[in-house]
């Protein structure tokens, strides 16, 4: 059972806990109100099912009124040795919550309160329950290694590709951590207290995943909504790219490990400059397969226009419909423009050459169509004749 706690810090609106975390309320069977916490529900729109405090933080007559309503009321004494969130927390796992989200645990006037907060996943009653702090700008779990069978902890980050990820240790060094899915990856690997290395690293696919060894290392996510992804720099690890074409079939840059890739996004299938330089590509294509590359082109539109974009100008080399900007996320080609006056978000026209490694040799990030092929093909040229191919 999924059970909401519902605790008397900053409070969550609906509409930014379903634009940064869709599906955040799925399954839910039980709503608990820590004290003031309650007023967080008429909110959010939610039925409290239990009220649980010291009713520091609540009136008496709103109390009251909770009463006249039916919820069960657990008053605690104001002299007490655990917070109202922890036993709001401790009633829903009495209750048989097998996955508790707590909404208003962050922020509030009080930081020891938000990081008490933040150390009430580490309680032994949550052990081998999902449990997470949420609000519209962040999402907090805590990986707790290893798992009672002695094995090491896996968990799943389910969101966007875009969406920053840091990696904290929760009190001492946290080891054997591999991550899959993010931009920087760990393998097997040692994040000691102190240093910030875990810090802001970036979702490259709608699920990425930590494993843990031992240790209790805290997982703390911000959408990719709350700022623009920054664009891979030369020598960096090439982002996944997992994109169809117009015809279903799937195309995983990792596949292309040993070849070069150029990798072109573009905003617009069978517009102006976008055709002016697919045609340029088109022209140059045998001359690019003749260096062992090849040229995959990506925008947001659907495989209906990248069919007819192709038939149209007779286009040689891979198109990738990238409608959910999932792909200009990761490599930071998906910004906001301006274009009289008016502003949207949209892809940027930017070129980025692969090398066989895996890793970015080259970068155009403000490309002009006209001569932009020859471009790439001197730079392909540049960068084998440095490696001796």
């Amino acid at each position: 059972m999924h059970a909401l706690v519902l605790a008397d810090g900053d409070r969550p609106t609906r509409a930014g806990l379903d634009a940064a975390w869709p599906g955040w309320d799925a399954g839910v069977g039980l709503v608990v109100a820590a004290d003031g916490g309650a007023r967080l529900a008429a909110d959010l729109g939610l039925a409290i099912d239990l009220w649980v405090g010291d009713g520091d933080s609540l009136d008496a007559d709103d109390i009251a009124a909770l009463q006249r309503d039916g919820v069960p009321i657990e008053r605690a004494p104001l002299d007490k040795d655990q917070s109202d969130t922890e036993l709001a927390v401790i009633a829903a796992v009495h209750r048989g919550a097998t996955a508790i989200t707590a909404l208003g645990a962050l922020g509030g006037r009080r930081f020891d309160h938000a990081l008490a907060t933040v150390g009430l996943l580490a309680l032994p009653a949550l052990r081998g329950r999902a449990a997470c702090l949420l609000d519209d700008r962040t999402r907090v779990v805590l990986v707790d290694a290893p798992g009672a069978d002695g094995r090491p902890m896996r968990r799943s980050l389910a969101g966007r590709a875009g969406d920053l990820v840091s990696l904290l240790p929760w009190g001492e060094a946290v080891e054997g951590v591999t991550t899959d899915g993010l931009r920087y990856p760990l393998r097997d690997e040692t994040l000691p207290a102190g240093p910030a290395r875990g810090l802001s690293n970036v979702r490259l696919a709608a699920v990425a995943t930590v494993t843990v060894r031992s240790g209790r290392l805290l997982i703390v996510e911000s959408p990719a909504t709350l700022a623009p992804m920054t664009m891979p720099q030369v020598g960096d690890a090439a982002p996944e790219v997992e994109l169809p074409d117009e015809s279903g079939g799937t195309h995983r840059l990792s596949d292309r490990r040993g070849e070069w890739t150029v990798l072109y996004f573009y905003p617009t299938d069978d517009t102006p400059g976008c055709s002016t330089e697919a045609c340029e590509f088109r022209d140059a294509h045998d001359d690019i397969r003749g260096r062992q590359a090849d040229v995959w082109g990506v925008s947001p539109q659907g495989a209906g226009s990248k069919r007819a974009f192709r038939e149209k100008f007779g286009l040689p080399f891979t198109l990738l419909a990238d409608e959910a900007h999932a792909a200009a996320d990761a490599w930071g080609a998906w910004v906001e423009k301006n274009n009289h006056g008016k502003t949207y978000w949209g892809t940027a026209r930017t070129t980025f050459l692969v090398d066989p490694d895996g890793r970015i040799a080259r970068t155009w990030p403000r490309v002009k169509p006209d001569g932009h092929a020859a471009e790439v093909l001197q730079a392909l040229d540049e960068e084998r004749a440095a490696r001796g191919t």
